[in-house]
């Protein structure tokens, strides 16, 4: 019974020892590129609101796209290691708002909204469509 069990570990810890496990893929700005639904929680007793980020990562760290329907006065993205960042303004023509967001592992983006002119900060989440 010995041998068969020091078999089977040996045949094991070869199996283990060649399988070499995949890196998972690089990061690049291009994987911010899309279309999102986010969720922003502007109420901790309210369900959260819902609106639409756009995204198109451009050459170097140049972004462009839209936020609740404002098209980006300025952004750019930051990628370092393993994390991918964005920052990006808008205006509704009353306030200035500033966003940022970084992808998480799960393919979501966690973000906040800060308002310039009306004195909030909105944390939310978005979640990219599926491709048609």
């Amino acid at each position: 019974m010995k041998i068969l069990l020091a078999g089977a570990l040996v045949a094991f810890s070869l199996t283990a020892c060649t399988t070499a496990p995949k890196a998972p893929p690089a990061l690049t700005a291009a994987d911010l590129n899309g279309t999102w639904d986010v969720e922003m929680y502007y109420s901790p007793t309210e369900p959260p609101s819902t609106t639409v980020l756009v995204l198109k990562a451009g050459e170097k760290d140049a972004l462009s796209g839209s936020f609740y329907g404002s098209d980006f006065a300025d952004a750019e993205t930051s990628l370092r290691k393993d994390v991918l960042a964005f920052a990006a303004v808008t205006s509704d023509g009353q306030a200035d708002y500033n966003h940022s967001g970084r992808l998480l592992p799960d393919g979501k983006i966690a973000g906040q909204t800060h308002s310039l002119g009306r004195d909030f900060l909105m944390i939310w989440t978005a979640t990219k469509r599926d491709a048609p």
